[in-house]
């Protein structure tokens, strides 16, 4: 799974409740420690970073870039950082 961020809006107690813990979970670095704590398998994704992996029709490749929520320097500062892949 890839996540890019933790907020409710992206990533809500529903989800949460049906998902597989077990299945590798790509998220922003600053969001890993709470996802494992919640029992994921959470792996660290930081901006600028490429993951590989083997698809069927060949290989994906995820890049993490940074994104931002707002436009609004304040709302930004409050909401923080995401990942764009």
């Amino acid at each position: 799974m890839l996540l890019s961020h933790a907020h409710e809006d992206h990533f809500d107690q529903a989800a949460q409740g049906w998902l597989d813990r077990q299945v590798p979970l790509l998220a922003p670095q600053h969001d890993t420690a709470a996802l494992r704590e919640k029992g994921f398998a959470a792996q660290a994704l930081t901006h600028g970073a490429a993951r590989r992996f083997e698809a069927p029709d060949g290989l994906v490749t995820v890049t993490a870039v940074p994104a931002v929520h707002s436009l609004n320097p304040r709302i930004a500062a409050i909401l923080g950082l995401a990942m764009a892949t």
